[in-house]
């Protein structure tokens, strides 16, 4: 199967045509460029929640999970084993049993 390629010319249109879009469309869904446009008291108030349910909901979800990856992370230390002067750290564990050999008295 052969790749097509496409042309300079094409990409151009096709770039044209998308911007085209973007300049039009708002203009047939008579979208208002100002949000506070509307001369009805209820709908700016409606407006004004929206926004800020909209602003505060990611920054509470974000916070909740900082506050949680650091709860989890406080809250259980690392599990390392104590090392004392009798251990060799080359002869603990599947090693020194492989050898037969321990190091603990």
């Amino acid at each position: 199967m052969r790749a097509v390629s496409i042309s300079r010319w094409h990409r151009r249109a096709g770039w044209l045509t998308v911007a085209l879009l973007v300049v039009v469309t708002p203009a047939l869904a008579w979208a208002c460029p100002a949000c506070f446009a509307g001369k009805n008291e209820e709908n700016r108030i409606a407006f004004i929640i929206t926004t800020s349910f909209m602003t505060f909901v990611p920054v509470l979800m974000l916070g909740s999970l900082a506050w949680w990856v650091k709860k989890r992370l406080t809250a259980q230390p690392l599990a390392v084993p104590p090392v004392t002067e009798k251990t060799d750290l080359a002869l603990v564990g599947p090693a020194a049993a492989a050898q037969g050999t321990t190091t603990q008295e």
